[in-house]
């Protein structure tokens, strides 16, 4: 954790309210390690979230019980680009339709994400609670001198390929490449070739080397959850699937472009979440 503490040790010097987010491949016990670190820098976390749903969970219930008014997300797709919609939609409905089909049934995993319409409309139109975009893809952000400032800086150490220090990504990657034929690095490089840091043949280019991950990545991912490779293999041999084989949100949302364009505008509904939804 020797990176991880020098970004901690930085964010204290700050003075500011700090929201420490959980990564997927950190225990809960490292998430309790960086948030007694930051106490004993002075410095109390504003909330501790997970990803994605889990993230927008935690952040809306954080600020209810805060008597906050504003949530500030700062995505930029300039930089890191966008998924196409069948490669990363996921909702609270399909999340539970998928665990109740596929998962241990009734367990802890259910409570991780249940950002429902009803309590996300409880949370905007009863608590006030709205959403601020920043735009950093205004910025003129440059990956490979922001990469040079942390490693130089704080210590940061580059994990080989884009979001591989995450020890589950690997796996993520090696699924999503040879059971979907979905590269994920398509989505990053073609950010780069939009921002002018690489050219396209570059970009092509680097997808002629192996995206699957090695056998020592694979080994330590599948050990944290708890899976064989054989485990690994029954997933990769079943039929692919998408989010429309299974009980969503998706046909509602859809059908309800224009009011949430305006309701993004005003900042009632996640911008985020409509570009996502209907940009893709």
């Amino acid at each position: 954790m020797k990176f991880c503490k020098a970004l901690l040790e930085a964010a204290g010097r700050l003075r500011k309210p700090v929201l420490l987010m959980r990564g997927m491949s950190a225990t809960l016990k490292e998430l309790f390690m960086a948030a007694e670190y930051l106490l004993s820098l002075g410095i109390e976390p504003a909330a501790m979230a997970g990803h994605s749903l889990g993230e927008y969970s935690a952040l809306y219930a954080a600020a209810k019980e805060a008597g906050v008014k504003h949530i500030i997300l700062g995505l930029s797709y300039k930089t890191e680009g966008i998924n196409p919609l069948a490669w990363h939609y996921c909702d609270a409905r399909y999340f539970c339709d998928v665990l109740s089909k596929h998962g241990p049934g009734d367990g802890p995993a259910f409570g991780f994400n249940r950002l429902k319409l009803t309590s996300f409309a409880r949370f905007v139109l009863w608590h006030g609670i709205r959403t601020v975009q920043l735009p950093l893809y205004m910025h003129d952000y440059k990956d490979k001198a922001i990469q040079t400032k942390l490693s130089q800086e704080l210590g940061w150490v580059y994990g080989g390929r884009h979001h591989f220090d995450c020890a589950y990504k690997p796996l993520v990657a090696h699924i999503h490449t040879l059971k979907f034929s979905a590269d994920l690095r398509k989505v990053s490089l073609s950010a780069l070739i939009r921002t002018g840091e690489i050219t396209r043949d570059a970009g092509l280019e680097s997808l002629r080397d192996p995206s699957a991950a090695t056998d020592e990545e694979l080994k330590y991912a599948l050990e944290r959850l708890g899976m064989t490779h054989d485990d690994l293999d029954r997933i990769l041999k079943t039929p692919p699937r998408s989010f429309r084989d299974y009980r969503s949100y998706f046909s509602m949302i859809s059908r309800m472009k224009l009011p949430l364009r305006v309701a993004s505008r005003l900042g009632v509904f996640p911008e985020t979440t409509y570009e996502k939804m209907f940009k893709t």
